[in-house]
């Protein structure tokens, strides 16, 4: 019995394997490659494992002399693993009794009873370590649209209460990259530059690109923090008070609960005296929209989808009904019977059956229906995601192994693969417009519209859409030239030259050499960045999946569908097989600065490997893909498959 077999035995409760690992003399204080002990395996797999043989195999390993305290990398002790997973109390409780400290939190200062999952283990952490049970989140407000004036009004007065946290000592940056990973990290490098501590700054509060979006459609700011030195609770909660006490003293109504797992949200409704605009809806089509009883505020939407094979329509009608108002729907082909239902089991008031309806509405629209009965795709906001004609050229995924021959191969070279949103550029003289990987206009950053520079004759640019910069990596038409036939190093050539007149437009660098090429690869790998991508440099440009263009990541990811959302901060995803069947790929946990996703959801999810017929393996969430569509998550997209019994053989080599 190779005795390092005992941390997947311990994960899957074989209470006979991980006797005889021990009898074998496997060493309790090892790690796997992962940075766990066997006790902390046993603790995650509580979930998926019975309760009796998790029991057992956790203790075994305490009578073996499994380090009881030890944290690794994040923290988390094997109490606080089992708090999280663990689906009754059963495990928390053990470990509770071989002496396990319950007061303890992660390295990102959570408490162990903000994450654990189950009810009922809170309340046993709570009573243990005279935690009170962290409250729930104060309900959100309805949200509103801001004009551009409530929103430049709003943001004078942001402006003047992050100047305030900045002379108190933290770190303040609005607009901070795309995502919460970009805010921490460019606030981290920031209080760095400051001094840190030891120059009096003693926290950060930042918003991202991501909030600012959401700030102007619903009126709500969501802010980020974190306290120095190590985020710890009472950190967390002395800069969360500052920040919030600021905006307040500044007129601002804020929602907090004190807890380090809440973001404040800071309400900006009130900042105008010009009442704000409802939130868009999609127009009803010319079909006449139905007013039920002839009440004020009913409404109906007919939607189309022409495409894919299909023609269908589907209606939603909100009425009233009793004392009350309801949501029904009908669904089917076009000219056949339809399939109907209700969103409402029993009335409800009219601002909540609103709610459902704008959310149902929006939902379908996103998925490719339109109020048009031509059925053309356009996205939910205004008819603003109007198809563009033009599609992106999407990489194929390859695996490590078949990368070296593209490094030896002249005809190849090699850009980042940067870790944002697919764009395409359509800039016409002053006019500059941006497209996703679907193909529909969309919101663009001000800055990269007017002052382009260029001719009246139409240039199209391809890149990524990262924080607020546009990295480019391929030019299509230039000054009303189509290049798209054109080899790819030539369009490139063009692309460099056209850099000088887009002040904010970055190229990606192309590295054509086989040295230039494995050392772009390995400074890559060592920046922690998302990849490259290989380009064959003779071919020309083609819209779609293609092979002249081949990806390698890092990181593997799957953009997946939610299909539950679980007791505590976590979602189970899922995949479609060739059949259409989901496939559960298993539960991830969504930070607690991310808004947790709704059923039905697509959300991006990276992950170590998949065990073939399994789950993901160490899944991380990423957040929302507004941008994916429900054909995009299928099991095709896991290519990183690993046997389970080769894998444990390559753990114990």
């Amino acid at each position: 019995m190779n005795p390092k077999k005992i941390f997947e035995a311990a994960r899957e409760a074989d209470v006979k394997t991980v006797s005889a690992c021990i009898a074998a003399g496997a060493d309790m204080a090892a790690v796997n490659k992962q940075g766990f002990t066997a006790l902390q395996c046993a603790a995650m797999g509580s979930n998926e494992t019975e309760i009796e043989p998790n029991l057992a195999v956790l203790r075994l390993l305490l009578e073996a002399g499994s380090p009881l305290e030890y944290t690794g990398t994040d923290g988390r002790t094997a109490l606080y693993l089992a708090a999280e997973f663990a689906p009754t109390t059963d495990a928390v409780q053990l470990l509770l009794d071989a002496g396990a400290n319950a007061d303890v939190s992660d390295s990102h200062g959570n408490h162990v009873t903000v994450n654990a999952m189950m009810e009922e283990v809170i309340e046993l952490l709570a009573r243990v370590t005279g935690k009170p049970i962290p409250e729930p989140p104060p309900p959100e407000p309805d949200p509103v649209k801001m004009t551009t004036a409530q929103w430049r009004a709003a943001k004078a007065r942001i402006d003047e209460v992050f100047d305030a946290l900045t002379k108190a000592g933290l770190v303040t940056l609005q607009d901070a990259g795309q995502t919460q990973s970009d805010g921490f990290s460019d606030c981290s490098e920031a209080f760095r530059e400051r001094g840190g501590k030891a120059a009096g700054v003693h926290g950060f509060c930042f918003y991202t690109r991501q909030d600012l979006n959401r700030a102007k459609s619903t009126s709500q700011l969501s802010l980020a923090f974190w306290g120095a030195p190590k985020g710890a609770d009472a950190d967390m909660q002395r800069v969360g008070e500052l920040i919030v006490e600021h905006f307040r003293k500044a007129g601002f109504e804020v929602r907090w609960n004190g807890a380090a797992s809440m973001r404040p949200e800071v309400d900006l409704r009130e900042l105008s005296s010009q009442p704000a605009e409802p939130p868009t809806k999609v127009k009803p089509s010319a079909a006449p929209a139905e007013k039920s009883s002839g009440e004020p505020g009913a409404q109906s939407s007919f939607l189309y989808f022409t495409g894919q094979g299909s023609d269908k329509v589907y209606q939603v009608h909100l009425r009233p009904k009793d004392d009350g108002w309801v949501v029904d729907y009908g669904n089917g082909r076009r000219g056949g019977t339809l399939a109907t239902g209700t969103k409402t089991s029993s009335p409800v008031a009219f601002e909540a059956a609103l709610k459902i309806y704008d959310k149902v509405v929006k939902e379908k629209t996103s998925k490719g229906y339109t109020p048009d009965q031509s059925g053309a795709l356009y996205t939910s906001t205004d008819l603003a995601g109007r198809i563009s004609g033009e599609l992106p050229q999407l990489p194929t995924l390859i695996l490590e192994e078949q990368v070296a021959r593209y490094f030896d191969d002249a005809g190849w070279g090699l850009q980042e693969k940067a870790d944002g949103e697919n764009r395409i550029l359509l800039i016409e003289g002053e006019a500059v417009r941006g497209t996703n990987r679907r193909g529909l206009f969309v919101d663009i950053p001000q800055a990269w519209v007017g002052g382009a520079g260029v001719p009246a004759g139409r240039t199209v640019i391809a890149g990524e859409h990262v924080g607020d910069a546009f990295k480019a990596f391929d030019l299509l038409e230039l000054d009303g030239q189509d290049l798209r036939g054109a080899p790819f190093i030539e369009r490139f050539g063009h692309l460099q030259k056209a850099a000088g007149r887009l002040p904010w437009m970055v190229v990606l660098d192309l590295e054509t050499t086989a040295e230039g090429k494995r050392r772009r690869a390995a400074q890559l790998l060592a920046a922690h960045g998302e990849g490259y991508v290989l380009k064959a440099l003779a071919a020309p440009f083609a819209a779609g999946r293609s092979t002249t263009s081949l990806k390698f990541k890092f990181n593997q990811s799957a953009t997946c569908e939610v299909i539950r959302v679980n007791a505590q901060r976590s979602v189970a995803v899922g995949l479609r097989d060739e059949t259409g069947a989901m496939v559960d790929m298993g539960n991830v946990t969504v930070p607690p600065n991310e808004a947790l996703p709704a059923a039905g959801t697509l959300v991006e999810v990276r992950y170590l490997y998949r065990y073939a017929g399994g789950k993901f393996e160490q899944p991380v969430y990423k957040g929302q893909r507004a941008d994916m569509t429900a054909d995009d998550a299928v099991l095709s997209q896991v290519t990183r498959i690993k046997d389970r019994g080769a894998a444990m053989d390559d753990e114990a080599g």
